[in-house]
């Protein structure tokens, strides 16, 4: 009897642990998924932030070097802070991504 109760016990512990565990991959794929949508609207809002700034420069008879330097100034803003970040907050990210 005292093994058949241990048997049966052993039994729901694995299927509650079998479920918690597809609970957590959920809940893990959902958050994953929310912070992915943040950094997607993130950079659309970036971008679009880029085109606005640029569209006041562009005008009847202005020339297409203030433009073209206001864009490349925000991509280069840019991607000053994707290599600060890079270097300082993710250092083992930076480098070759094959192995030598």
């Amino acid at each position: 009897m005292h093994t058949h109760h241990a048997r049966t016990r052993a039994q729901r512990q694995y299927a509650l642990e079998q479920a918690l565990s597809w609970v957590m991959s959920a809940l893990i794929g959902l958050v994953m998924g929310c912070i992915g949508t943040g950094f997607n609207l993130l950079i659309e809002a970036l971008t679009r932030m880029r085109i606005d700034n640029t569209m006041k420069f562009i005008g009847p008879g202005d020339g297409v070097w203030k433009p073209y330097l206001v864009a490349v100034a925000f991509s280069a803003l840019f991607a000053l802070v994707a290599g600060f970040l890079g270097s300082y907050i993710s250092p083992q990210a930076s480098g070759r991504c094959a192995p030598v």
